[in-house]
């Protein structure tokens, strides 16, 4: 068979229609390495506008959703991470607006006046804390004020417990709060915001600590807050909107099975997997994990390990495991074991196996006439050439599936999805397409 991924003429870039202003900016909502380009989305939907049940077993920051509903498709979406469910729920389930901004102002004059940064002691905030530990459902990380300021602290502390003494709410709009909260906390911190591998007071960071930044809680949270209003006012002008379920779980296993609790079988399912060098997930949300209470820190190690792609895997995960079944899997992996990168390269061999189950659990709920589009790009590790969109061709087509088309292009921004170790950018992606 020839190999499709050969002697193609590769376009400078991908040219993409831009979406609606209002929308562009919603989808901006909450700060999120590696999120899909809404413009790529957009571009597929609408190539296949009459196919309008949507999957997308990987959400992310819900670009497929929040698209998805805009074009008046109906969107089941799941993700393994707690905040990914977050945020894609609150921003592709739109709320009333007006509500929203009614709560949140309740929520404001709930918390009070905050303190000035000068009239915060680490006393005070170390107390905001305890309380919030012990009265909420909420916490706070490890070393915060490593991470905090302290009148951020002790503002961070005031906002939740006001969120919990606003008791109960209509279905959505806590979780809509919660969201707004979330999307301010590294804004607030002493976290550069540009990394994408994890937490990390940065060189840059430090000169502009060293300068003065000013941390304004109250202003940032009113900036997110507006433009949740904004996006959902935007998607409730909309002559017609779609529905939108999410849930949180895991694609390998939990995806199959979620499709078949809601009797639904996707006619196109839109999905970007990690790729090889994962950004940490789980690593860069740990503030907002902790702060909402979302895993503490056991289950942030365990669910570390859940994570495709993630490169924190427990030295017992990667013992006897399976061989991938492509040979020309086995002879990248056997390459990278030939450098003494053995960690490495099981780690990589994980991440293949588990592609095969993904796309083995995604590409089985696909409806008879369904389209499946996967968007991945190759990358490189130690010197080695990692062509991981061909593999995943390779591996749908082994499982019995058509890959009737794909389209590669060029990134303009070749730091994209995000920066790859060793200097080396991702210069392509790839849009597979897959049907029965």
């Amino acid at each position: 068979m020839t190999n499709p991924m050969k002697n193609r003429n590769l376009p400078d870039s991908l040219e993409l229609e831009k979406i609606d202003k209002e929308r562009s900016q919603f989808h901006n909502f909450f700060r999120f390495p590696g999120s899909f380009h809404p413009p790529l989305v957009n571009m597929i939907l609408s190539k296949y506008h009459n196919l309008t049940q949507i999957g997308d077993p990987m959400s992310g920051s819900g670009s497929v959703a929040l698209e998805g509903i805009a074009m008046g498709c109906d969107v089941l979406s799941m993700d393994i991470d707690p905040l990914s469910y977050l945020i894609t729920k609150v921003k592709s389930c739109p709320m009333d607006p007006r509500e929203y901004e009614q709560l949140f102002e309740q929520w404001l004059e709930l918390t009070g006046p905050l303190p000035p940064k000068d009239q915060t002691s680490k006393a005070e905030a170390k107390r905001l804390l305890h309380e919030v530990e012990t009265t909420t459902c909420y916490s706070w990380p490890p070393n915060p004020f490593h991470w905090f300021e302290t009148h951020v602290i002790a503002s961070l502390a005031r906002l939740l417990l006001a969120l919990h003494d606003l008791g109960h709410m209509k279905d959505g709009f806590r979780g809509a709060l919660e969201a707004t909260f979330a999307a301010v906390i590294r804004r607030v911190s002493r976290a550069d915001p540009q990394p994408v591998s994890g937490l990390e007071v940065t060189k840059i960071m430090k000169k502009r600590l060293k300068k003065g930044i000013e941390f304004d809680v109250i202003g940032k949270l009113r900036e997110r807050s507006m433009i949740l209003a904004k996006g959902y006012r935007h998607l409730l002008s909309l002559d017609s909107i779609g529905i939108s379920r999410v849930a949180q779980g895991d694609v390998r296993s939990d995806w199959s099975d979620y499709c078949r609790k809601c009797n639904y079988e996707p006619d196109l399912i839109i999905t970007s997997p990690p790729y090889c060098n994962a950004i940490e997930y789980w690593r860069r949300h740990r503030l907002e994990y902790f702060w909402l209470g979302l895993l503490n820190r056991e289950e942030i190690l365990r669910n570390s390990r859940k994570f495709i792609g993630s490169t924190t895997i427990f030295q017992d995960d990667l013992r006897d495991l399976e061989k991938p079944k492509l040979q020309s899997i086995r002879l990248v992996i056997k390459k990278i074991g030939a450098k003494r990168k053995i960690r490495k390269a099981r780690l990589l061999q994980k991440y293949f196996l588990d592609t095969e189950k993904w796309t083995s659990s995604v590409l089985s709920t696909l409806s008879p006439n369904g389209i499946a589009c996967v968007i991945v790009g190759p990358s490189k590790s130690y010197g080695v050439d990692i062509n991981t969109p061909k593999f995943v061709i390779d591996i749908i087509r082994m499982q019995g599936y058509n890959v009737e088309m794909f389209l590669e292009y060029s990134l303009k921004n070749q730091r994209m999805q995000y920066p790859t170790r060793n200097g080396a950018k991702i210069k392509t992606e790839t849009v597979i397409v897959v049907s029965k």
